[in-house]
């Protein structure tokens, strides 16, 4: 008589112990592997925008040499874009000194690349809320450039029929945004603490609000009343540095709505660069 073949499959609990194994492996492996091709993507955008931009300085010297200028060329992003052999789409090109300044690249891999102050930044170009200064100061750009800001008067006026140009900022921004400011990142509030002085409030409160300061610039100011329109910053955020104020509260930024959202020491104003009032944080 032959023996009778083994025909047993699996139990329920077998199965059911595999599949739990399955998911826990898939839960483990699959951000991985997801944070793998998204810094794999990451990479090849800034390496575009790197191009890009290298290919901008190129043209721009260039140009220098027969005194024309580039942002004078109508097919300039076309050109930038061929010689950088790239195959995605500029959205902002600014020239200072016939070099790239200002630069704004989608990849077509759908990620956006800001250059800027020297450093190449991946920015939120969804429409989501800010999540860091970069961000932040990237949606207020734009902001200014669709509402045209600089022809509006640099106060600090909120007059409903002559606001001024830190007022239509605010007011701009807040609406796209859900009526909130970004909170500082631990990183920022650890590097406020180490530089300076500060022992107001609790840091966790303090909010990024951006305000005009003498010279046109938007500038970003931690504060601790993210509804007023002018600013106690114990640290600011200026042309793409971070600065701590030497007093443990910070710096009133305007006295009044008529004046300019300034940073003010003594009833003037003055750039926080150039001051020994603000700490350059490293």
């Amino acid at each position: 008589m032959s023996k009778l073949k083994n025909n047993r499959g699996f139990t329920l609990i077998e199965v059911m112990v595999v599949i739990v194994i399955m998911a826990v492996l898939m839960a483990v492996a699959v951000p991985s592997v997801m944070k793998y091709l998204s810094t794999g993507d990451e990479a090849k955008a800034l390496d575009e925008a790197y191009a890009c931009v290298s290919a901008g300085d190129y043209y721009g010297t260039r140009l220098y040499t027969l005194g024309e200028k580039p942002e004078t060329k109508p097919n300039i992003r076309e050109a930038i874009l061929k010689k950088a052999q790239v195959d995605g789409s500029i959205k902002e090109a600014t020239f200072v000194d016939y070099k790239i300044s200002r630069f704004v690249y989608k990849s077509p891999n759908g990620l956006t690349v800001l250059f800027e102050y020297d450093k190449y930044s991946i920015v939120n170009d969804d429409g989501g809320i800010p999540s860091s200064v970069v961000d932040m100061m990237y949606a207020l750009k734009n902001i200014e450039t669709e509402y045209n800001l600089q022809s509006v008067p640099n106060n600090n006026s909120s007059h409903p029929t002559s606001p001024g140009r830190t007022y239509r900022l605010q007011e701009e921004y807040l609406k796209l945004y859900n009526n909130t400011y970004p909170s500082l990142t631990q990183e920022e509030i650890d590097l406020m603490i180490k530089q300076g002085k500060y022992s107001g409030t609790d840091p966790k409160e303090l909010a990024w609000k951006p305000l005009y300061t003498a010279d046109g610039t938007i500038a970003l100011f931690a504060d601790q009343q993210p509804t007023a329109r002018n600013a106690l910053a114990p640290m600011i955020y200026y042309n793409g540095k971070y600065y701590v104020h030497k007093s443990k509260w910070g710096n009133i930024t305007a006295k009044s709505t008529n004046e300019a959202a300034l940073i003010i020491k003594d009833g003037a104003p003055y750039d926080p660069s150039e001051n020994d009032d603000w700490i350059l944080a490293v």
